[in-house]
């Protein structure tokens, strides 16, 4: 029908049909069961996003499960996987839908839109804005609403160089491997020696750094603490009257109760 031509195909052995389904839990928590990954969502496979998904889910449910069986977990941490991981996935069906459409419809309309998105993509700054929903590094999780706002909260955590206490030079994503949490403080301030005192948690790493060349987006940070899965919990200003306090706040709430074990 669109070439005019059959192109000699003959004696098919495999009619099935593919196409594309889209389909989404609606919960992705009921008491003790989890979904994530194909469990949770199907979706046209473009560009491996089910993939990229998947693991982060696995990652967002893994860390939060480990503290519910450790029992240092507050009680709303495992409710937030589902309303962290939701929203992404249902982005995530909307973007694949468009792509199977762009693949699978030929109609002329649907090839001026190829045409002018594949001009666009030669726009550095559109070029990135694909890629990033793409490989998923644009998530984003709503920002903590106990916690002071920052521009930071909820992102991806992104890497920096540091220079530690004793001097040594470390790239930020090194200091994760422990798969804990990263309290990482970035000013020196007297205040904060009685606060990180009172806090010998088990699962939090606890680094005092300078940051090493330009990072603007961290130019104001006082604290910040990191999610085992990569992402920023929240990032306390050096603007704030009271960094302590709200850093102790903080630590409370996505920490745990205190353990002076």
């Amino acid at each position: 029908r669109i070439l005019g031509s059959d192109l000699g195909i003959t004696d098919p052995f495999w009619m099935s049909r593919f196409g594309s389904s889209a389909l989404q839990a609606e919960v992705y928590r009921k008491g003790r069961i989890f979904l994530a990954g194909d469990a949770a969502h199907i979706h046209f496979p473009a560009g491996g996003q089910g993939m990229n998904v998947g693991l982060q889910e696995a990652m967002n449910l893994g860390w939060k499960l480990a503290g519910e069986l450790k029992g240092w977990a507050p009680n709303w941490l495992l409710d937030s996987y589902h309303g962290e991981r939701f929203p992404v996935n249902t982005a995530l069906l909307r973007n694949t839908e468009v792509q199977a459409l762009m693949l699978f419809e030929f109609s002329p309309r649907i090839i001026e839109l190829r045409d002018m998105l594949s001009k666009l993509l030669q726009v550095p700054e559109a070029n990135y804005l694909f890629s990033s929903q793409i490989s998923a590094f644009d998530v984003r999780y709503e920002p903590d609403g106990g916690m002071p706002l920052h521009p930071l909260n909820g992102r991806r955590f992104t890497e920096l160089k540091l220079q530690l206490d004793d001097g040594a030079i470390r790239n930020a994503y090194e200091l994760l491997r422990s798969g804990s949490f990263l309290f990482l403080q970035l000013t020196s301030d007297d205040r904060m020696d009685d606060v990180v005192g009172l806090w010998n948690y088990k699962h939090v790493q606890v680094v005092r750094a300078a940051l090493v060349g330009m990072a603007s987006d961290w130019d104001d940070v006082h604290t910040a603490l990191i999610r085992p899965d990569g992402y920023i919990a929240w990032a306390v200003s050096r603007s704030e009257p009271d960094p302590a306090a709200e850093i102790r706040k903080g630590m409370i709430r996505w920490c745990g109760g205190r353990d002076d074990s």
